[in-house]
């Protein structure tokens, strides 16, 4: 269209010029309509549809884009890990902003599904790899092991809240309300060594264990080992409890467990403290759950309710006595515990997603900037920007920048939202026993997924879209989701299992997952299940008619308006000449008169081949079409 326009401009500077004698045929012969036929405009359009290049077009872009990626953060990662690590956490894609700083255009294009669905599972397991922390329990991952410094003369975060809850002559109340001490002034037995049911120790509210077990693939994700071991040894998770309890409750209760553990004792002691002979079914249903712990602990109650038991006997069953406050004070810690770390690591992941945003932003903000330094260098910094000196071209060209940020906040407010979305979604997951119970060491390819579904949330919120646009692009997302786990975990196990070592193999499995996705998203694109192609193809054609139509009426309108101007100018100068003529003739004033007669000849662009008398008798005596009758 921008040809018509230009063409338009042309016609109007010429009719300014054209003589009134020849305005009329040149008005007939003039085609201010684009030149562009019906066919053209309709082949342009359905160019626009077209697989340029084909699957193997599309497939050397994807092992372009992915090894490059792939092969500099590898490099990063042996030569430079804290610029590697600051790279995943921002989720800063070379190969993209290398990308659009050679070829980005206004208006600017978005990533394929295809390359965005295996940039997304890289940058996935990448982000994992960097956190530290292993699939497989570790307690060094969570776990403060700070050593006593002059700096530090408290210890780890266990010595820090022990000591934080005792008084100044070392003795206090632990969460149960059994009186305790510090190790140094506790009452010792026979041996020399303090009592450990005298001995006030901190204790995990929810232990690491199980911290790992429920939510280790959302902190794997979203989380680090430094964030992770400040947030589950905070003091909210701790709780002052007697050593012998705190060694009965174990590293993988939680209070709510161990009240259940202890009351499984009590139970037990009360089938114990029947005959043999008296008990029901139900009776040895109960004592068949014990362990042999708890069955040992249930008959030590039952002899104790007979007055059996001896000093020692007594204190070990000191660590299996909850009062029915010691159980109130048990639970409360307990939820108020959950809540702290639910809540912390809602904030952790927060943290990493907005850090992850700095990548989308770097993308978007690269590709025009790159661009106007390029254009500037190439063309000159006022090139395209009118008759501007160097401070306001540049000026605008940043301008230009900010305008092109501004129309893509929609998109990156949209995307921060559905990562934030997707990241309370995979917390929540990960914390429900049934999903976890599910899907076993699977949970990792499921969570992956959870990014499906926000996904296809944002395309069925999306304003303007048709129900054969949203499910084609729904399929798409799923199709992805699916070659990506098969990429990403299927094909990066046959690596290993054939001895390609990583972080080769991490590369190998990020370019089979795009190549596999390429060729799915190919075969969904041309299988065309909701018959997209051709509502689009139909709704593009009619998109580029409007605007020929709206090019054509404005063309037209200065077509108009200018030929309007050029014959009322030629009229009122044409009646402007009549009258000095008429007067000339009038007064006898002949020299007036030829004045008048080469002022229109000069305006009709007619040159008079004679400037005297003599010259003009000599052209009539040579002309042979003009005769002179008496």
């Amino acid at each position: 269209m921008n040809d018509q326009r230009g063409r338009a401009d042309k016609i109007a500077r010429e009719i300014a010029e054209v003589s009134p004698l020849a305005l009329p045929q040149y008005l007939a012969e003039c085609e201010f309509y684009d030149m562009e036929d019906t066919r053209d405009v309709l082949d342009r359009a359905v160019s626009e549809f077209e697989d340029a290049g084909g699957v193997g077009a599309n497939l050397a872009n994807t092992v372009v884009v992915s090894l490059a990626n792939s092969c500099t953060l590898l490099l990063f990662k042996k030569f430079h890990e804290p610029t590697y690590r600051k790279m995943v956490k921002g989720k800063v894609n070379i190969s993209q902003i290398v990308d659009r700083c050679l070829n980005f255009q206004y208006p600017a294009s978005q990533p394929s599904p295809v390359q965005t669905t295996s940039q997304a599972f890289q940058h996935d397991r990448l982000r994992r790899d960097a956190s530290n922390i292993d699939k497989s329990y570790n307690g060094d991952n969570y776990r403060d092991k700070s050593q006593k410094t002059k700096e530090n003369p408290e210890g780890n975060r266990n010595s820090q809240f022990r000591n934080s809850q005792l008084s100044e002559s070392g003795t206090a109340k632990d969460i149960t309300g059994r009186d305790v001490h510090a190790r140094e002034s506790a009452p010792t037995g026979a041996d020399g060594k303090p009592l450990r049911s005298k001995v006030g120790e901190a204790d995990h509210v929810k232990p690491l264990k199980l911290i790992h077990e429920e939510n280790g693939s959302f902190v794997r994700r979203y989380s680090d080992e430094a964030d992770i071991k400040a947030i589950v040894n905070s003091d909210e998770n701790f709780q002052l409890l007697a050593g012998d309890m705190n060694a009965s409750k174990g590293g993988g209760k939680t209070n709510q467990q161990f009240i259940e553990y202890v009351e499984a004792i009590d139970s037990a002691s009360e089938v114990y403290g029947k005959p043999e002979a008296q008990r029901t079914d139900e009776d040895k249903a109960v004592l068949k759950k014990l362990n042999g712990t708890q069955k040992k602990a249930a008959k030590l109650k039952a002899r104790a309710k007979a007055g059996k038991l001896t000093d020692d006997e007594r204190r070990e069953l000191e660590k299996y006595e909850l009062s029915d406050e010691a159980k109130k004070a048990l639970l409360k810690k307990q939820k108020q515990s959950e809540k702290f770390l639910r809540n912390q690591l809602l904030k952790s992941g927060g943290k990493t997603v907005l850090m992850e945003q700095i990548g989308k932003i770097v993308e978007t903000l690269v590709g025009p900037l790159a661009f106007e330094v390029r254009d500037s260098f190439r063309n000159g910094v006022s090139h395209g920007l009118g008759d501007v000196n160097a401070f306001e071209a540049i000026t605008k060209r940043l301008w230009r920048v900010l305008c092109h940020l501004w129309r893509e906040l929609p998109r990156l407010v949209g995307d921060l939202l559905g990562d934030l979305s997707q990241m309370a979604a995979t917390l929540f997951m990960t914390m429900c026993k049934i999903i976890r119970d599910f899907f076993g060491k699977f949970l990792d390819v499921v969570v992956s997924g959870i990014s499906v579904l926000v996904d296809s949330v944002k395309v069925l919120m999306t304003p303007n879209m048709t129900g054969a646009q949203r499910g084609d692009a729904i399929v798409k997302i799923a199709a992805g989701f699916v070659t990506g786990v098969l990429g990403s975990f299927v094909i990066d196990k046959a690596l290993n299992a054939i001895g390609i070592p990583d972080p080769f193999s991490d590369i190998a499995a990020v370019l089979a997952s795009g190549i596999v996705s390429t060729i799915v998203m190919h075969f969904f694109d041309k299988l065309d299940i909701f018959n997209l192609k051709r509502e689009v193809r139909i709704r593009r054609i009619e998109e580029i008619f409007q605007a020929r139509a709206q090019a054509t009426r404005d063309a037209t309108a200065r077509f108009d308006l200018a030929v309007f101007e050029r014959l009322k100018a030629e009229r009122k100068q044409q009646e402007e000449r009549r009258a000095r003529l008429d007067t000339a003739l009038e007064a006898g004033d002949f020299e007036t008169v030829n004045d008048e007669i080469d002022d229109i000849a000069s305006s009709f662009k007619v040159d008079i081949p004679y400037a005297s008398t003599a010259e003009f008798i000599q052209f009539v005596r040579d002309n042979e079409r003009i005769v002179i009758s008496a």
